[in-house]
């Protein structure tokens, strides 16, 4: 059983039920969950404790018995053990991918210069996984950087970006709104009562486990889809497929960037090779057929470029120059990070599952001190964005393009206002754009695209 909630927690966020009208979603939720206890409770010491021995037999137990991907929603600050690293090596030569949370210590080490990734996470075998808050950017509390061994951070995946009380001195990053990553857990009570056991309750936590657990569930989903992959080029698939959401290319904060399912698996000309490690890539013809769930965009949401004719002289002696057109907006495809709003925080960091910050009303935004990527003041008009045809752009637009994307029937009648991405695809991208404007922040929006396109 799950004497913690830690535990469910992390498998409903892997493999939830789904479709089913109930509860929340599980990322791979057609997965199998091979449940390994590797923590209990010290009653000498009164903790809930991790020993090294159980997590390194608890390893090679699921390898052994034919896992394929293995969470590790746990980190040490401490070097890993010579029997955690052999079974590490043993779960890599059977095939098996390996994601584990890079650490929660990142604010208490932040102000030292060193948040650096915790272990396993900094085993160069082992997937790192960082948490992002709501926006998508590294969450205050994560573990980054370079490992002791000279390994860098894979991706940052929703973990969820609580407030605390007291942050260090140091100007430590927190990015808002607060968020937390909320999954039906088994013996736990949410409002912080006594643990009763042998019940279920919907529960909100924080951490880089939650993170870990997302990036595993992309995993299952990849292991699914392309079966014959091997761990290296699940690893690389998951890396390439993220959005870039930091300084351009893979950093110290974010690695690849924010990992992203839909584009993990994406197979674009049916060659049973994903577009993102496909040597041949799939180039579309000049007219694709939409998918049965889009809806095409009005004129006033996706602008169609008009080319501009090149000025040329007129034969007399003296040449005039014909008018030249004024071009309308030329769209740029890009594509944002795809946060998922998460929850209040938890422990996954070290052998001793952290303590839960304590909230206070308000959070700051995290700064991008090396970032250029530039970004788009203008405002969105109210003719793109207002999905719920109420005259206003809110957080409200944003739910209504979620909830057609999952289940498929617009929230009113004018979803066909929902892309503001310039991209022409309805995503969860036009989601947060629309968020991002309702929170009056910057759009993230690339250059050229004000939101009509």
């Amino acid at each position: 059983n799950d004497d913690n909630g830690h535990g469910s927690h992390i498998a409903g966020t892997i493999a939830q039920t789904t479709n089913n009208s109930y509860g929340v979603t599980g990322v791979a939720y057609k997965a199998s969950i091979m449940p390994v206890k590797v923590c209990g409770q010290d009653l000498q010491q009164n903790e809930y404790r991790c020993p090294t021995t159980a997590i390194a037999e608890g390893i090679r137990w699921a390898a052994e018995h034919g896992a394929s991907v293995i969470n590790i929603s746990l980190s040490d600050t401490g070097d890993v053990t010579a029997a955690e690293r052999e079974a590490l090596e043993f779960a890599r030569n059977t095939g098996a991918v390996v994601i584990a949370a890079a650490g929660n210590g990142g604010a208490d080490r932040i102000c030292d210069g060193d948040p650096i990734l915790g272990y396993p996470a900094a085993v160069p075998s082992v997937i790192a996984a960082s948490a992002s808050g709501f926006f998508g950017s590294l969450s205050y509390y994560s573990n980054y950087g370079v490992g002791e061994e000279n390994t860098n951070l894979d991706v940052i995946a929703p973990g969820g970006n609580p407030p605390v009380a007291n942050l260090p001195a140091c100007d430590v990053p927190n990015e808002g709104p607060a968020s937390v990553v909320t999954q039906e857990t088994y013996s736990y009570h949410c409002d912080g009562g006594p643990i009763e056991f042998q019940t279920f309750a919907f529960c909100g936590f924080a951490g880089t486990s939650m993170a870990a657990a997302h990036v595993s569930g992309v995993a299952a989903l990849i292991r699914s889809a392309y079966p014959n992959l091997n761990g290296s080029q699940v690893r690389t698939l998951i890396q390439c497929s993220a959005t870039d959401v930091h300084t351009p290319g893979v950093d110290l904060q974010t690695g690849h960037g924010l990992v992203q399912a839909d584009a993990a698996v994406r197979d674009t000309d049916g060659d049973a090779i994903p577009d993102c490690i496909d040597s041949e890539p799939f180039t579309p013809t000049p007219s694709p057929s939409p998918t049965a769930t889009q809806v095409p965009p009005p004129n006033d949401c996706l602008a169609t470029p008009t080319p501009s004719p090149t000025p040329s002289p007129t034969p007399s002696p003296t040449p005039t120059l014909t008018p030249t057109a004024t071009p309308t907006p030329s769209t740029s495809p890009t594509a944002t990070a795809t946060p998922t709003p998460s929850p209040s925080p938890t422990a996954t960091a070290t052998d001793t599952p952290a303590p839960t910050p304590t909230p206070t009303g308000s959070a700051t935004q995290t700064p991008s001190p090396s970032a250029t990527v530039t970004f788009s003041p203008t405002p969105l008009p109210i003719a793109c964005g207002d999905v719920d045809c109420s005259g206003t752009v809110d957080g409200r637009d944003a739910l209504g393009v979620i909830l057609f994307l999952v289940f498929a029937e617009p929230v009113a009648g004018c979803i066909s206002k929902g892309y503001v991405n310039c991209d022409g695809v309805l995503n969860e991208i036009d989601a947060l754009v629309i968020l991002r404007y309702a929170g009056g922040l910057p759009l993230g929006l690339p250059p050229g695209c004000s939101g009509i396109g």
